[in-house]
């Protein structure tokens, strides 16, 4: 496992890299948060920043059709903090 504030690299046997990044602000693992990110993923946790762009999601009665309600503002931000 790398060392807070490093990258470290490991296969998953089909020859696509992984990186996790260790030590980024509030995560459990050595402080931090883990980031995996592949040639063509990058998965990290969600912040207040993405609300805007989930809200679009969240939001829109279409898409969220087979949900029991679509989220407003407020349930954005509540869903978000939980992370």
């Amino acid at each position: 496992m790398a060392e807070e504030g490093e990258v470290g690299e490991k296969s998953d046997g089909a020859g696509d890299m992984r990186r996790q990044a260790w030590g980024m602000p509030g995560g459990e693992e050595g402080g931090g948060h883990m980031v995996l990110e592949t040639k063509r993923l990058l998965l990290r946790e969600m912040n207040m920043e993405d609300g805007d762009a989930l809200f679009r999601v969240l939001g829109d009665p279409e898409i969220m059709q087979h949900y029991p309600y679509t989220f407003d503002g407020q349930r954005v931000r509540n869903w978000i903090g939980r992370t």
